[in-house]
């Protein structure tokens, strides 16, 4: 080959990698000695002993040196992509974990119904309702998997959460004056149902069912018993006490609530919803002034609710609030210790125990063996949760923001220069909580040290823009994605959970957007132009909640 071919074949290949291996007079090569006292020794002895090889032996030795270069960086590449298989396989299995969200997700199937999420199932199915019919959807599809007619004001549980495997789905149905219980296992198959006579819940709590037959006036509805379907295959029941107690001071309530008889209290149940055993009650204790201390009025002096106390049920929990202190039982039962009186009477809920506001923080009541915990704040939820970090963020008393260990030790503290009580923690990912700031900043925090990573004030709604708010969140480990509710439809913003950069926007016109989620790792938008309003007809005709609600699924990259 001439020396101008192989010149020419040489810059052919020089478009796309050109190494020069051969280096210039005077410098070293593969196998130079080391310089010594700043003067280069052998420097000729490189190029003449490349010189006399052959340009097969040129051409290995090339090839090799190549190899040295690549390699390594060859290497990096296989253990990033390596990282980043892992990371996305373990997305679909963490809160709001979707395992690719790099570009923006297209509108994909639709199916139209009555609700939204009612719950998760196991394996990717949602379970909502459309007319009587309570039904399972696949989350990577909208195919139904399976649908059993329930009847009139059908409502099932656990609400709003996850069933775990094994668990049943219990559900409630019927006019309210003859409420059945039904229990389905994951697969729709009937496990059992029971009647439970006349009973209030969260189906007949809506306009419309004053006019079935049989349940008209308040006082009535007052005196029923309340249901809730629970976790567990659990039923959750509250038997309201008698009327109210009023008091010009402490020591007047504390005898009138002494005098009144045991079944005076309300009382909190938790019963087999199969069948209907009892696993646990417990009535609230009112015996200090602690106790009570929820119930003074400012006008009426001491005045104590017997009828409608407050009742929360979530995860494997129950609780009931007199004068704001909780009595709590477990979904099996178990009556949890321990509970303080909180102050003020606010207790909030996360999915997995009861939060207690004190005057130094909050106590998490989680009930088993995780027990009781103290915090130097009241714990914020999060939407999407796929950081290993095991810090909790929550607000001090103070109004900072605090980052705490899991047994409540404090780490690190934060001021964001906001009302303490409305911020928002969004999403965790990459180390850093994305929350909401001051005056509708977005601020990024680093999770170890609770330093401001980055802050933006063009990401969420004015206060002016009273229709849009953020209504769901999710998260790949790297970008954050929110979901955006206005009045004509919605907007998803992704972005960088490190940097707080935008990595894109997507705007969606049509329905309002109700909730954004993640079922085992596929999006799921909840579209609903209006709250659900109950239409309860004559001649047999049952009442059925409706609402303009469409579950649509959105295809991720």
């Amino acid at each position: 080959m001439s020396e101008e071919r192989a010149g020419k074949a040489r810059r052919s290949r020089g478009e796309t990698v050109e190494v020069e291996l051969v280096p210039d007079d005077g410098e070293g090569g593969p196998g130079t000695p080391a310089a010594v006292d700043g003067h280069r020794t052998g420097g000729r002895r490189w190029p003449a002993w490349w010189g006399r090889l052959s340009r097969r032996t040129q051409a290995v030795v090339g090839a090799a040196a190549v190899a040295v270069v690549l390699v390594p960086l060859g290497t990096v590449a296989a253990l990033d992509s390596a990282a980043d298989r892992e990371r996305a396989a373990r997305m679909p299995g963490l809160p709001g974990g979707v395992a690719d969200l790099s570009v923006a997700p297209e509108p994909g199937w639709e199916v139209a119904t009555d609700e939204g999420v009612l719950s998760v199932l196991p394996d990717g199915g949602i379970l909502t309702r459309a007319g009587t019919d309570v039904l399972a959807l696949d989350a990577a599809t909208g195919a139904e998997r399976w649908r059993h007619e329930l009847g009139m004001l059908a409502e099932c549980g656990p609400a709003g959460g996850a069933v775990e495997a094994g668990d049943p789905v219990v559900c409630l149905a019927g006019p309210p004056d003859d409420r059945t219980v039904t229990v389905l296992g994951v697969d729709g198959a009937v496990l059992g149902t029971r009647g439970l006579g006349a009973v209030e819940s969260a189906g007949t709590q809506v306009p419309g069912v004053g006019s079935v037959a049989g349940y008209d006036g308040e006082r009535f509805r007052w005196s029923l018993p309340s249901v809730w379907p629970a976790a567990d295959g659990a039923l959750v029941v509250l038997d309201p006490g008698e009327g109210m107690v009023q008091a010009a001071d402490a020591d007047e309530a504390r005898r009138a609530l002494a005098a009144l008889r045991p079944d005076d209290l309300p009382e909190l149940r938790v019963v087999d919803a199969r069948s209907g055993e009892v696993r646990g009650a417990a009535t609230p204790s009112l015996r200090t002034t602690a106790d009570l201390a929820g119930c003074q009025d400012s006008v009426a002096g001491w005045l104590v609710d017997l009828e409608q106390p407050y009742t929360w049920v979530s995860g494997g929990l129950a609780s009931m609030s007199v004068c704001g202190t909780p009595t709590v039982l477990t979904t099996g039962g178990e009556q949890v210790d321990g509970v303080p009186a909180p102050v003020t009477g606010r207790t909030w809920s996360l999915d997995d125990g009861l939060v207690v506001a004190t005057e130094t923080g909050a106590t998490v009541v989680r009930g088993g063996e995780d027990g009781n915990v103290d915090l130097p704040g009241v714990p914020l939820p999060v939407l999407a949760d796929v950081d290993p970090s095991d810090v909790v963020v929550a607000v001090a008393p103070d109004g900072s923001v605090v980052g705490a260990a899991p047994d409540g030790t404090g780490r690190w503290t934060a001021s964001l220069d906001a009302d303490a009580w409305s911020r928002q923690q969004l999403a965790r990912a990459g180390g850093t909580t994305v929350m909401t700031g001051a005056d509708g900043d977005l601020v990024g925090l680093d999770l170890a040290t609770g330093q401001e990573r980055w802050r933006r004030d063009d990401v969420l709604p004015t206060d002016e823009e009273t229709d849009q708010r953020v209504v769901g969140a999710l998260t790949d480990g790297r970008t954050v994605v929110l979901g955006v509710r206005r009045a004509d439809g919605y907007d998803l913003v992704a972005l960088d959970a490190v940097s707080g950069r935008t990595v894109w926007e997507s705007g969606h016109d049509g329905r309002p957007l109700a909730d954004l989620r993640a079922v085992d790792g596929h999006v799921v938008a909840v579209l609903q132009d209006r709250s659900p309003s109950v239409r309860v007809g004559g001649d047999g005709e049952p009442g059925v909640a409706t609402s303009d609600t469409v579950l649509r699924g959105l295809a991720t990259g």
